[in-house]
């Protein structure tokens, strides 16, 4: 894996496995049950991570390779019903068994989300169909929160992180009044009108690879 390359590659692919349908391991293969975890009378806790969803016998035939190379002509000729537009998977065990800690309109929230010294801005009203909703042409990306990307630890001891992400902070505290709210996907559009033609101007249609 190249150093540059940093995040939580891990939580990327689980994404990438349950909606995007041609990576998905093991397409076909019987599952290997994990098995449930009782914690008391009330609660079933489940006894393996989201990920061991996909754990199955793999072979040549029903699992896609780790081909760089593949991988690029998967993305290129996927189909649109090959994408699965949802948020979370709420008939999943492992989501529903703490879903009762969760508030969903945190999900619709356009906020920072904060580890320490790292920030990175939440923006679903760029991805509205995940959530149910009517797509628009999302505005411009703030340019100042770019400058988040260029934050790094080294040589920062003694950095009051709280004092440095201040603004940010504030943002979050404030996270419900940033809900987006969009008309609900109609059984004939679930964009609105101009959204295509913008996406075609600003996309990469292809993942062009250099041989």
């Amino acid at each position: 894996m190249p150093a540059a390359i940093g995040g939580a590659l891990q939580l990327v692919q689980i994404w990438a496995w349950s909606r995007i349908i041609p990576l998905c391991p093991g397409l076909g293969a019987p599952r290997v049950h994990m098995g449930l975890h009782q914690i008391d009378n009330n609660r079933v806790l489940p006894g393996a991570p989201y990920g061991a969803m996909w754990n199955c016998e793999h072979t040549f035939t029903r699992t896609v390779r780790t081909t760089v190379r593949v991988i690029r002509d998967i993305l290129d000729e996927m189909q649109y019903d090959q994408f699965i537009w949802q948020p979370y998977d709420m008939e999943s065990n492992v989501i529903m068994a703490y879903a009762g800690n969760f508030n969903p309109q945190l999900w619709r929230s356009i906020c920072p989300l904060i580890f320490y010294a790292i920030v990175e801005m939440h923006h679903p009203e760029r991805v509205l169909r995940q959530f149910g909703m009517m797509q628009n042409i999302p505005d411009q990306p703030d340019t100042r929160d770019m400058s988040l990307h260029k934050i790094t630890r080294s040589n920062r001891t003694g950095t009051d992180w709280v004092l440095q992400h201040i603004l940010y902070i504030t943002r979050w505290q404030r996270r419900y009044d940033t809900v987006i709210q969009r008309q609900p996907i109609s059984n004939r559009r679930d964009t609105d009108r101009g959204y295509w033609e913008w996406y075609n101007n600003i996309t990469r249609h292809f993942v062009f690879v250099v041989y």
